[in-house]
């Protein structure tokens, strides 16, 4: 088992939150519209561009396993959120997406049947798509 950790911080009088993922320096933010300062992309949006990048990720190791010959893979991500949870209005409108949808197009000379056999295991096995399709525990620790 691996565990994987982040550290986020904010602070009074700033919009903005800044996280610490490994080496790197994320900024998450909101659109001016919500109360932020658009310094960085909003959470759902770093959400999306998680399942994009490890189903991609995914993508790139499971074709050098199958020996398949991919030029590139694009992935589009989306889902429609309620505002009316966000602002309380509506306290039985679910707070995050009711449907989000992976669009993949795959460029590949390789036949059809192996291109369908390849894109089935990669949604099986990318990570971040099994945690998001999947009811994965979430525990609130106060310190």
């Amino acid at each position: 088992m691996i565990t994987l950790r982040i550290e986020a911080n904010w602070e009074k009088n700033k919009s903005a939150t800044y996280v610490r993922a490994g080496q790197h320096q994320i900024v998450v933010d909101e659109p001016l519209a919500l109360g932020g300062e658009d310094l960085g992309p909003n959470p759902m949006h770093y959400l999306f561009a998680g399942m994009a990048g490890c189903f991609i990720g995914t993508g790139k190791a499971l074709a050098r396993q199958m020996d398949l010959s991919i030029n590139s893979i694009r992935c589009r991500v989306e889902g429609d959120l309620s505002p009316e949870s966000r602002s309380g209005d509506d306290p039985t409108a679910r707070p995050g997406c009711v449907e989000i949808r992976m669009i993949v197009t795959v460029d590949s000379d390789e036949p059809e049947e192996k291109i369908a056999k390849w894109l089935e295991i990669v949604e099986r096995r990318c990570p971040v798509r099994d945690n998001v399709a999947n009811a994965t525990p979430v525990k609130m620790v106060r310190r």
